[in-house]
């Protein structure tokens, strides 16, 4: 689980910076199983609280998707497609509320910001902001 030069974590910033590390070099790929919380826990002298609050900290960051009773995952990349900006009023992002996450017909994990879009005719969409990609001039880059 360490690395040459990778000092051994101490506390949930050490660990997060650990396992934020092994997700953002490829070394623990998009979809793949996250060490267990067990594992952690034992491998390093941490305390349960300390894993849970490292797991925490990436899944609010949106890297790691966890569920109670499962083994939490790197989060999958999703590939981009555009969104169609026709009579669109106003595009805002930000952090959904747990009812706005619920409602969303793509399933969006705590972490992932929401793209909040504003027709003309007033009325507004919520999509996924890992999922979607607002095209600018020049689209389809050439």
């Amino acid at each position: 689980m360490t690395y040459p030069g990778m000092p051994r974590p101490i506390g949930s910033g050490g660990l997060a910076d650990m396992l934020r590390w092994q997700i953002t070099t490829g070394k623990l790929a998009p979809g793949a199983l996250m060490p267990s919380d067990r594992y952690l826990q034992e491998s390093y002298g941490l305390s349960r609280d300390v894993v849970r609050d490292a797991l925490t900290a990436l899944q609010h960051e949106g890297l790691v998707v966890r569920r109670r009773g499962q083994t939490s995952r790197v989060r999958r990349v999703y590939e981009k497609q555009p969104l169609d900006m026709t009579d669109v009023a106003h595009v805002d992002t930000r952090m959904p509320s747990p009812d706005e996450r619920d409602d969303l017909t793509e399933r969006t994990e705590v972490g992932i910001p929401i793209l909040v879009v504003t027709y003309v005719d007033g009325t507004v969409r919520h999509y996924p902001g890992d999922r979607w990609t607002v095209p600018g001039p020049g689209w389809p880059a050439s």
